[in-house]
């Protein structure tokens, strides 16, 4: 198979990307796309609850309503972001389960790089997390490889932009965003 590009490009309109894969750093530097985590808080507040309740029934009418829940909410996502053209940014594991061919990119990491960022935001779990990216590795590897990319960097190292070079993540970095590179995402 063709080697994977390693950068998000003008095509790539939806992507996901693990949690800390830095989306909020991004945001924080004034890009402009959807964080579906982000942006429909709410929405993402209530499929969470709702799942939890079909987990806890365990009848095939709640895991239902979840799934028609999460399926209008995705397509409202998709609507906003065509209307708006802006790219979106998914890190939600429902989603990427339920609508793997909707991604134009996929953005993996190791297991030791995503316990070290779960533990970076003070969300690491032990055994939670393993098993979250367990979860996560199952669903990634049901993505044809083209459109999967594996790295140890972060989302803005990872963009082609045209104006310049990738923004690098770190403490030290205080670069802001043109308005050019954050209206191409």
């Amino acid at each position: 198979q063709p080697a994977v590009q390693a950068t998000i490009t003008p095509n790539d309109k939806i992507i996901f990307g693990h949690p800390g894969i830095g989306k909020t750093f991004l945001r924080e530097k004034g890009a402009n796309f959807i964080d579906v985590d982000h942006d429909y808080k709410e929405e993402h507040t209530k499929q969470k609850a709702l799942r939890e309740h079909a987990k806890k029934t365990g009848k095939a009418e709640d895991l239902k309503a979840w799934e028609d829940y999460v399926s209008k909410w995705w397509a409202k996502v998709k609507q906003d972001a065509a209307k708006s053209g802006k790219k979106i940014f998914v890190s939600n594991l429902p989603i990427l389960r339920m609508f793997p061919n909707d991604f134009d990119k996929v953005i993996t990491m190791s297991t030791k790089t995503f316990i070290e960022r779960a533990k970076q935001r003070a969300d690491y779990k032990v055994g939670e997390t393993e098993e979250w990216k367990k979860s996560l590795d199952v669903e990634i590897a049901k993505i044809p490889s083209s459109k999967v990319i594996t790295t140890d960097k972060y989302l803005s190292d990872l963009l082609d932009t045209p104006a310049t070079q990738p923004v690098a993540q770190s403490s030290q970095s205080s670069k802001e965003l043109t308005e050019e590179e954050a209206n191409w995402l």
